[in-house]
């Protein structure tokens, strides 16, 4: 039970970094953020993907990957279609397939373990 709400936690408090970060403005001229942005977008939600899918174990749901690659998509079209309605952010298809790279990765990983 402890673990349960541990990682439910976890998920909530990990989701709502990613849309707080997701409307906060970006920055221009780093060229390091921008050299990299890409496999950042992939490791957030390659990050979120494995802490959604252990979640989900939690809840007993008996599709576990199905639903974790459903939830997670539906966050990444979800986050990338806010930003096109926050100033100074920018709608990108590169950032969704990134995004469902790093969804399908975690999902291979644990298919894998």
């Amino acid at each position: 039970m402890e673990q349960k709400r541990f990682f439910t936690a976890i998920l909530v408090l990990y989701i709502i970094s990613l849309v707080v970060f997701s409307a906060l403005p970006q920055v221009s001229g780093n060229r390091y953020i921008s050299k990299y942005d890409k496999n950042f977008h992939f490791i957030e939600y390659l990050l979120l993907t494995l802490i959604l899918f252990k979640t989900l174990s939690f809840y007993k749901v008996k599709y576990n990957f199905l639903a974790a690659f459903l939830i997670a998509s539906v966050f990444v079209f979800s986050t990338e279609m806010m930003q096109l309605f926050i100033p100074a952010r920018h709608f990108s298809y590169g950032d969704i397939m990134f995004n469902m790279i790093g969804v399908l990765v975690a999902l291979f990983i644990k298919w894998k373990l």
